[in-house]
């Protein structure tokens, strides 16, 4: 799944600072770690921290847009605390994140880790965190933000608005203002699920949204599923726009798992899916074809399919894929479909992807 990132950024122990997606603001009435969210997405926050000697990742806390939440409610200690966030999957396009350089294991859910190292054997995600640099004072407020900088009532229109173009309705822009079109579309949303009339931005109305943009989020994209015995790590390619290629990964899949690489309704009837296994003493297993895409060691979302060589990247062989058109599909990794070598072509996915 291809991650925008905007890069949080560096504190400063008196007044507040933006930097390229977070407001960093010192705080003294109360001895916490807080995390606010001024953007138009519904974000899901984490944090690492050492704790003991020990290093401790939690998450994923949910924040509305223009509210925070209080993560840590004890008085900071030394400088060791990191931050990330993302959007929900409910959200169209690419999934933002605000992050950094700092990579930590995550879960799913409600997670609280310890000292966890090796992500992939143990069925965890990883992603890059940010350090908060509080300045040694006992409080700290990170405050994510986009390049459109709203304020915290304005973000909570524009999340309103986001979710409810997410959903399908399409009359409404995103601008922060409650106007007659963003009006009309909450009520006839409330209505349609029950909901109480009265205030505009109810928490309530918050979970609704988000629920039923999760909802739709589900019932479409790319998944690929690992049946072999071997973690695989997987890639995917596709025609974003017209001669614009895309190839994104890598994703790690465990035995067994399923795992959504892109989110939106499927609009090509071609897509193109790779994925290599090592299985130690030098042997990679490997699932391709014949199209060639530009691939790099780490996490990638690289535009365009040429030159990779002079562009100092790799390059693998995909296989392609055929969704028909259906908007969703899943494409299954096994034993059985594996390429004895790397530019052998290898079948077509049967009639069970089309579940």
């Amino acid at each position: 799944m291809n991650f925008r990132i905007y890069p949080n950024g560096f504190g400063l122990v008196l007044g507040v600072i933006v930097a390229l997606g977070v407001v960093i603001t010192p705080q003294s009435a109360e001895a916490s770690l807080k995390l606010c969210n001024q953007t138009s997405y519904m974000l899901e926050g984490a944090i690492a921290y050492r704790a003991n000697g020990r290093w401790k990742v939690e998450g994923w806390w949910t924040l509305q847009p223009g509210l925070c939440n209080t993560v840590i409610q004890e008085p900071l200690r030394g400088d060791d605390y990191y931050t990330f966030a993302r959007a929900i999957e409910g959200h169209r396009g690419d999934v933002e994140a605000w992050g950094g350089g700092y990579a930590f294991c995550t879960g799913e859910g409600t997670f609280s880790l310890t000292n966890k190292s090796d992500c992939a054997a143990e069925g965890l995600s990883l992603f890059g965190f940010a350090k908060v640099d509080h300045g040694n004072v006992q409080a700290w407020t990170n405050t994510f933000t986009e390049p459109v900088e709203y304020s915290a009532s304005k973000a909570r229109i524009a999340g309103i608005q986001r979710l409810l173009i997410d959903i399908g309705y399409k009359q409404v822009r995103i601008d922060g203002y409650m106007g007659r079109r963003t009006r009309l579309a909450i009520a006839k949303h409330k209505r349609e699920h029950k909901l109480p009339e009265g205030d505009f931005l109810t928490n309530a109305l918050f979970d609704s949204l988000s629920r039923e943009a999760n909802r739709q989020a589900s019932d479409a994209g790319l998944q690929l599923c690992n049946q072999t015995p071997h973690p695989l790590h997987a890639a995917v390619g596709y025609e974003k726009s017209k001669d614009n290629w895309v190839s994104l990964g890598w994703f790690h899949l465990v035995q067994n798992e399923c795992r959504k690489v892109l989110k939106d309704k499927l609009d090509r009837q071609h897509y193109y899916t790779y994925a290599e296994a090592d299985i130690g003493e030098g042997e990679i297993l490997v699932w391709g074809g014949k199209r060639e895409f530009c691939v790099n060691d780490i996490r990638f979302a690289i535009e365009g399919d040429k030159n990779c060589t002079t562009r100092g990247l790799d390059s693998r062989s995909f296989r392609q894929i055929n969704t028909e058109k259906r908007g969703k599909w899943r494409d299954f990794f096994t034993i059985e479909n594996m390429s004895v070598e790397e530019n052998e072509p290898v079948r077509m996915v049967d009639e069970k992807n089309a579940s």
